[in-house]
């Protein structure tokens, strides 16, 4: 359990952060060029996306604890992603990943392999959905000749069945041992 005053110092971090943020944004940035963006920008947009990122953030929450079999809170690994999210955002070679890793493993009982396992879990993941959603984004090009929007749409078909598989395949796995070894 955490103490209070390591909550204190977090929130206090986090604050700190937040601020050298905005300062470090409003020197890059005319502040008068982002009023002006926000009086163009329809605002019920920038309430929708913010939304649905949220709604997006929480999903992949609840996934990457379900791959941590439910060890640690929703909250925690909700606050870790986030961080990773904004590293990612602000450092190279997709560096908030491995920041995650670290920061999880430092969440008994997750250790730092079993952290990182679960980034390159999840990327695979993110490219099989990729796989599975292209070939119906391909078949709805119009330039495209009807025999390759067909065949698009057919491999995304066998995509979607793969991705099916292997969650039926991971979830009963003395099914899948029957499979493999029949």
């Amino acid at each position: 359990m955490e103490s209070s005053g390591q909550n204190r110092r977090q929130f206090w971090v986090g604050i700190g952060t937040s601020v050298v943020s905005i300062v470090i944004i409003l020197l890059l940035i005319d502040p008068s060029e982002i009023i002006d963006s926000l009086k163009q920008a329809d605002l019920s947009y920038i309430g929708l996306s913010a939304l649905g990122i949220l709604i997006f953030m929480m999903i992949r929450a609840v996934r990457w604890r379900y791959m941590l079999a439910n060890e640690i809170s929703w909250v925690k690994t909700f606050h870790i992603q986030n961080i990773g999210y904004m590293f990612n955002m602000v450092l190279p070679l997709r560096l908030g990943d491995v920041a995650r890793a670290v920061l999880i493993g430092n969440v008994p009982p997750i250790t730092l392999a079993r952290g990182l396992s679960t980034m390159v879990v999840e990327r695979i993941l993110d490219m099989m959905f990729i796989v599975a959603l292209l070939p119906f984004t391909l078949a709805e090009v119009v330039s495209l000749p009807a025999w390759m929007q067909d065949g698009a749409r057919a491999s995304g078909i066998v995509a979607v069945a793969a991705i099916g598989i292997l969650i039926v395949a991971a979830n009963q796995r003395k099914l899948a041992n029957r499979w493999g070894t029949a």
